[in-house]
């Protein structure tokens, strides 16, 4: 059953303040996922909406699910060849990192949490709780896009961040289709985790 208007803005709202909070104040990673993640797992529970764990195991269609996951996996690939290009002249990436308190031996912390917690948790609140079986693209497409959009916006050029934005958003809109499609959130999971395991690895490797 679809969950009120102001239900599903709260849910989107968290991505905000964790943002905000996270990279505009406090200027820390490990403050900015801890209010995501923290923010979704209490935003799940206090909405009642604890069985839509269990779509992360239902859905999976072979072939649906390889391609996709393979062009997800490509993410990272773009990320390391455009970043030399998007990222604004003063950002030092290693120092930007460490700035943010993901520098040195806590990038693999980091790493663990976007690679083994992230993806489950965004797809647990982006595909399953805020939307029912939608095809259509919808406001949550936005505003999925636009908290990427609010943390690039800090490192890379505008028409970089802009340019993700809509990328972003035309991937939620393919995500909330496959879920609506399959009737869970396995090949949304798996790919998003392809994605962020290349992104991480991008990341490594533009440290080097």
């Amino acid at each position: 059953m679809r969950r009120g208007l102001a239900v599903q803005i709260t849910g989107a709202a968290i991505a905000y303040v964790a943002v905000v909070l996270g990279y505009y104040v406090f200027n820390s990673t490990p403050v900015t996922l801890g209010i995501y993640h923290g923010g979704i797992v209490a935003y799940v529970v206090l909405t009642g909406q604890t069985t839509v764990v269990r779509q992360l195991v239902h859905g999976w269609r072979t072939r649906l699910g390889l391609a996709a996951t393979a062009v997800f996996a490509a993410t990272g690939i773009a990320v390391w060849y455009v970043w030399p290009l998007a990222a604004l002249p003063e950002v030092d990436f290693a120092a930007r990192l460490a700035e943010r308190g993901i520098g040195g031996p806590a990038f693999w912390w980091f790493a663990a949490a976007i690679i083994f917690v992230n993806p489950a948790l965004e797809e647990i609140l982006w595909r399953g709780c805020l939307v029912d079986n939608a095809r259509r693209p919808s406001w949550i497409d936005a505003a999925f896009a636009g908290f990427h959009l609010l943390g690039m916006l800090l490192m890379a050029a505008v028409w970089v961040s802009l340019l993700t934005f809509l990328l972003l958003a035309a991937v939620s809109w393919f995500l909330r289709y496959v879920r609506a499609a399959t009737g869970g959130l396995a090949i949304c999971w798996v790919a998003h985790t392809a994605a962020d395991i290349s992104i991480v690895t991008a990341m490594y490797l533009l440290l080097q």
